[in-house]
């Protein structure tokens, strides 16, 4: 008697095949989303500590460079030392103030808002505990920097860049989008893994089914099953044939 023929579809969605290829895609697809956002999360804030690191680069070479330009009011200096920043793309623009916060010179400046910024001395200068030599602040779509120019032991001008994160946002979409790439082609890989597996699993156990359905419906007591593996499905298998060799 041939076993096989009451195989029940591999879509059957009651069946123990669908629910091994389910249970092994859902478990895949959670660590992979849970990976994905781990390594993505990882790529944005290091993409971040990059760029950052840069603009103080920038940043201390302009710094250096521009104390005596500001002590000698070299407003042309200032703004060549302002224009070098267009070595870095993500730069939009740059602002030089003295130590009064009077803008001295600036680059890319299309209009008076960097300026308004610096109207007032922000209190984070004069506070004598808290005022660092460079302030860093991310903002969704900018970061703004500012570093203080000393000559000496005296405040002589202040740095102001502000920087697009375009470019960091666009290097997070390709990482996404090669991310979700590998994703589906592992899932298929998975899927294609699973149909092998759960074949040597559930194909067993329904032969075994079947054959209790043939002695149960036809009191078929002589029919036997194939020998079975050394686990606990073959067990099964084997201790089925033991029962109707006592029967």
């Amino acid at each position: 008697m041939d076993l096989n023929h009451h195989i029940s579809p591999t879509t059957n969605k009651d069946g123990i095949a669908y629910k091994l290829r389910k249970a092994m895609l859902q478990i895949s697809a959670v660590a992979l989303v849970i990976a994905s956002i781990g390594f993505i999360s990882l790529e944005y804030y290091s993409l971040r500590e990059a760029l950052l690191q840069r603009i103080e680069v920038l940043a201390d070479f302009i710094a250096t460079n521009s104390t005596a330009a500001l002590s000698f009011e070299d407003e042309n200096t200032a703004t060549q030392l302002l224009a070098s920043l267009a070595a870095e793309q993500s730069v939009e623009s740059a602002l030089l103030l003295d130590k009064e916060f009077v803008a001295f010179a600036h680059y890319n400046l299309v209009d008076d808002n960097l300026q308004k910024v610096f109207s007032q001395v922000p209190e984070w200068l004069l506070d004598p505990v808290n005022n660092p030599e460079r302030m860093s602040r991310f903002l969704s779509d900018k970061l703004i920097f500012l570093k203080r120019i000393e000559l000496g032991d005296e405040t002589i001008g202040h740095l102001f860049i502000e920087t697009r994160l375009a470019t960091l946002y666009k290097n997070i979409a390709i990482n996404v989008f090669i991310t979700g790439v590998l994703i589906v082609l592992i899932m298929v890989l998975v899927y294609q893994l699973s149909v092998r597996l759960q074949r040597s699993i559930s194909q067993p156990i329904q032969k075994l089914v079947n054959a209790m359905q043939q002695v149960s419906d036809h009191e078929e007591y002589a029919l036997r099953l194939p020998a079975g593996d050394k686990d606990e499905i073959g067990i099964l298998m084997n201790r089925f044939n033991d029962m109707q060799g006592q029967i």
